[in-house]
């Protein structure tokens, strides 16, 4: 009798850990799909940014081209800045070109 009470207690454990396993993997497909479906998200939206970045770029290539060189010409090829140009911050800038003191408050 003790062999079979031995039998049937290791059979049990493997069915426990069969069970847990199958499990395991079930939580880990479900894991996989949401990280799928992200991934696939996050795609769509790059994709999306990447053709409204392109019809920008080609709109101010068409801006561009239809001012042309001779738009510039009654000025002898130089442009001039706006008068309120150092008052404007460049991008990320500060306004009139004025470094920032790193570190002193």
């Amino acid at each position: 009798m003790e062999g079979r009470e031995a039998w049937g207690r290791l059979r049990r454990r493997l069915d426990s850990e069969r069970t847990h396993a199958r499990q395991a993997e079930a939580r880990l497909r479900q894991h996989l799909q949401r990280l799928e479906r992200a991934c696939q998200s996050h795609l769509r939206l790059l994709s999306w940014e990447q053709r409204q970045l392109r019809g920008e770029r080609e709109r101010l290539q068409r801006n561009i081209r239809s001012k042309g060189p001779s738009s510039s010409s009654s000025g002898g090829g130089s442009q001039q800045r706006p008068a309120d140009a150092a008052l404007r911050p460049a991008r990320g800038g500060r306004p009139g070109g004025a470094p920032r003191a790193s570190g002193l408050r």
